[in-house]
């Protein structure tokens, strides 16, 4: 049985497991995790796996693509998917600017509607979060008519 784009959304729970059985010994079979009877192993994570990951960071800012985790200082965020797809692409061209249609492709995998303005409350939640995590929030600038940009120095000028 193959998966087909959409599928899930159209068939029962059932046709969902067997995708994601699927998607797990495709991946182990990729990376050679096999236990004896051939089935997939779940290997927790080491210390230094974790130490080491695959961190992007930005300031005080950092973000595991691999391990979805983000954290602002020792404050983890609590990020939904959308959130942290955000996050990790904003991140990944900090100083740049990224627009809307962009965003929501890389992020939430759909094209940008007409007056579809999701992308603009995911980002104001994000911007939430960051600042109570004791984050500057307003790193992640608005671009008016181009999209948003995360700066990676602060913008504001302290006398």
């Amino acid at each position: 049985m193959r998966c087909q784009p959409g599928q899930i959304l159209r068939q029962r729970a059932s046709v969902l497991s067997k995708c994601m059985a699927q998607n797990s010994i495709a991946l182990s079979a990729v990376t050679g995790d096999f236990e004896k009877q051939g089935s997939p192993a779940a290997a927790p994570l080491s210390p230094q796996e974790i130490a080491a990951g695959d961190w992007i960071s930005a300031d005080d800012l950092a973000l595991s693509p691999g391990l979805r985790k983000a954290n602002y200082g020792n404050n983890e965020l609590t990020l939904t998917s959308a959130e942290f797809n955000i996050l990790e692409h904003l991140l990944r061209h900090r100083g740049t600017v990224v627009s809307r249609e962009d965003l929501v492709r890389a992020a939430l995998g759909r094209r940008l509607g007409t007056l579809d303005r999701s992308i603009d409350v995911h980002i104001s939640r994000l911007r939430k979060k960051i600042v109570q995590s004791g984050g500057d929030g307003g790193r992640i600038k608005t671009v008016r008519g181009s999209g948003y940009v995360y700066t990676a120095f602060r913008t504001e000028v302290q006398v």
